[in-house]
């Protein structure tokens, strides 16, 4: 069977939740006098061409990590790792490793995303949080040689 024209030759073939860490001091979720900060971090463990699949094929690692500070020093804690495997036909190296940087650690970004919300929905009495949308795109620096080093405080 022939592959739609509308289907991307970047893919995800799967993903894993490689670590979940929750520190709630709070029953509710509180809204005065505290500071929100989001911190994310991603590497790509891998990138190669597999013969047996005529594919690319890369690994991405993705942290995200969200901490509610409040008086007293008292703080919540969220934090996620994931793991997600990427393929991609007729497709160069380059093009690849571009697509693995933004739209790699974008999907799995929202996979994240998602699953703070409902953990965070779950963990206090009423409210959840809701991550902002990332530009990947500004951050991923796909072609140079830099990249960014630590996680980045929002």
């Amino acid at each position: 069977m022939d592959k739609p024209d509308f289907v991307a030759n970047f893919q995800m073939g799967g993903y894993c939740i490689k670590k979940i860490q929750l520190q709630n001091p709070f029953p509710v979720l509180p809204v005065e006098n505290i500071e929100r900060k989001i911190k994310f971090g991603y590497a790509i463990k891998e990138s190669r061409f597999d013969e047996s699949r005529n594919a690319m094929v890369g690994i991405a690692d993705l942290s995200v990590q969200l901490v509610i500070e409040a008086p007293n020093d008292v703080e919540f804690l969220c934090e996620i790792e994931l793991e997600g495997l990427f393929t991609g036909e007729d497709i160069s190296a380059e093009e690849f490793d571009d697509m693995l940087n933004v739209n790699g650690n974008a999907a799995l970004y929202s996979i994240a995303r998602a699953n703070i919300a409902s953990i965070t929905s779950l963990a206090f009495n009423d409210g959840k949080i809701m991550l902002p949308m990332v530009n990947f795109t500004k951050i991923s620096f796909p072609d140079s040689d830099e990249a960014p080093a630590e996680p980045k405080d929002n």
